[in-house]
């Protein structure tokens, strides 16, 4: 059985104009745990961009630095969409949309599957409105085997890091 990491794994990023060096640096630093363990993949699981209505010009171009800096690693970032990185929740659409093309960025705006190995499966599920969200969910998740949730929902019960529930 393969005992390897299969890739590094992150969530809210929150780019914004006063955290962008810090958010470069910090995903430098899974580049370079990623090269140290042999991982080819990063994956972010949404709010790369921390504003519901628009981004900067800093904040743009912080996230090309960083896909600048995944392909110098010669890495791979997969991401799906968060509630943060959409200003219309029922929408695939998002500010990761003009990134798509970049040759070391993968971004899954509405749900998708595959195996990574035999048995078991990886489901990338972006953000949507939970009625949506729930509409997708049930039919795609009923697979036999291993399966691996990806994705950026609030699930009840859950407390955030300031202690609301």
């Amino acid at each position: 059985m393969n005992k390897r990491p299969i890739a590094i794994f992150s969530t809210d990023w929150h780019i914004k104009d006063d955290n962008a060096e810090q958010i470069i640096d910090l995903v430098t630093q899974q580049c370079e745990l990623a090269k140290e363990l042999k991982v080819t993949t990063l994956i972010c699981l949404g709010d790369v961009f921390n504003s519901r209505k628009s981004q900067t010009l800093q904040c743009l171009g912080a996230f090309e630095r960083i896909l600048n800096t995944i392909c110098d690693y010669t890495l791979m970032l997969l991401s799906i969409p968060g509630n943060h990185d959409k200003t219309d929740y029922s929408s695939d659409k998002s500010f990761l949309d003009p990134f798509r093309h970049h040759p070391h960025f993968n971004l899954y705006s509405e749900y998708e599957d595959f195996d990574i190995f035999e048995g078991m499966r990886l489901h990338f599920f972006p953000f949507l409105k939970e009625d949506l969200w729930l509409d997708k969910f049930k039919y795609s998740l009923l697979r036999d085997g291993k399966n691996i949730l990806c994705s950026h929902i609030a699930v009840n019960g859950s407390r955030n890091n300031d202690g609301t529930e």
